[in-house]
């Protein structure tokens, strides 16, 4: 891999090649996309990759890499789409080493981040998703689609391989409008950034099978895009955000296996999620679940003493007038009496 000045696309998926990757690439890489998925690759990402300043594209899921989460790619300044799953990478999400010295983890134009099924760990950092422009703005003058003209002419079209809606799938094109993050199946705890509400493009969002805490950040309501959400397998705590209800193009939804408490949102989009949605949170209730809720919205019934004062009144309002209809009677006849003797 010395020599890639030519060398535009490296597609090597799904083989069973072996040992590790040369770290000797030289100024000006040419390439574009990288897709090494599926084979048996171990050790660490070369760092000379930084050399390849048009790369888009970096796919090496389902290896045996074992290497720290790289922040310093985030000077490559084309890349688009990160695939890490399924490898051993460890540690933080921000290595507070790499950032000494002025260094960021800034991924300018990250649109699609897999991290699923690594060993991750730490806290979620609010400033790394501050930092993710491209989820949150759309350029107006770039194309579609992520293809790569050959020099013969033919076009060749990007992919990667995502889990996306719950489904393990191959994108054959990769749109640009496609923005995804999976954090799923690693050690990640506390709590979810209310950052994350920033990132208004986004439209699948899987952090499931972790060990995260707190409650659902109502800023998910901001999340006007969302098409699929993964919270699954976690400690969340607290209501279901009312916000959820309004996110119209919601269409996966997993909640499942949390500490979820509360009415669960009633709306047309949740009333098209099934019980599965929402199982091992004991405390949730109303539909699609069959244990029901106390209605707060219903009559509330009056206390046994309240009503018992109430009778007591209606009581005395009904024996005083009978005793005036009483009195009357009495005068009326007293009246007629002495009327007849006079």
């Amino acid at each position: 891999m010395e020599d890639v000045t030519a060398l535009q696309i490296l597609n090597l998926k799904e083989n069973k090649l072996i040992g590790t990757l040369p770290d000797n690439i030289k100024e000006g890489c040419a390439l574009e996309a990288i897709d090494i998925s599926g084979n048996l690759f171990e050790g660490k990402i070369p760092r000379s990759l930084i050399a390849c300043r048009n790369l888009e594209i970096l796919d090496i899921g389902g290896n045996h890499f074992s290497d720290s989460f790289p922040c310093w790619m985030s000077q490559l300044p084309k890349l688009q789409v990160l695939v890490l799953k399924s490898n051993k990478f460890t540690g933080q999400l921000m290595d507070p080493s790499y950032m000494v010295g002025g260094n960021t983890c800034e991924f300018t134009e990250l649109r699609i981040a897999d991290m699923a099924s690594n060993d991750f760990n730490g806290t979620l950092p609010e400033a790394w998703f501050k930092m993710l422009k491209s989820m949150m703005t759309r350029s107006d003058n770039e194309t579609l689609v992520m293809e790569n003209q050959y020099y013969h002419g033919q076009t060749y079209q990007f992919t990667a391989t995502v889990t996306y809606k719950g489904n393990y799938m191959t994108i054959s094109k990769i749109l640009r409008t496609l923005v995804l993050i999976d954090f799923s199946n690693n050690a990640f705890h506390g709590a979810i950034p209310e950052t994350i509400g920033e990132l208004i493009l986004l439209h699948g969002l899987n952090m499931s099978h972790n060990a995260l805490t707190g409650s659902i950040p109502t800023q998910f309501g901001r999340l006007n895009q969302l098409e699929s959400l993964d919270l699954s397998s976690n400690e969340f705590s607290g209501e279901i955000p009312e916000e959820l209800a309004s996110l119209n193009f919601l269409s996966t939804l997993n909640l499942s296996y949390n500490m979820l408490v509360g009415r669960i949102p009633n709306s047309y989009q949740f009333s098209t999620f099934s019980n599965n949605s929402f199982l091992g949170n004991t405390g949730l209730c109303g539909p699609p679940l069959s244990r029901q809720c106390n209605n707060p919205k219903e009559p509330i019934a009056m206390p046994y003493t309240l009503e018992k004062s109430i009778d007591v009144v209606l009581l005395l309002f009904t024996a005083s007038g009978f005793f005036i209809s009483f009195a009357m009677m009495i005068l009326i006849v007293w009246g007629s009496q002495m009327r007849k003797q006079h």
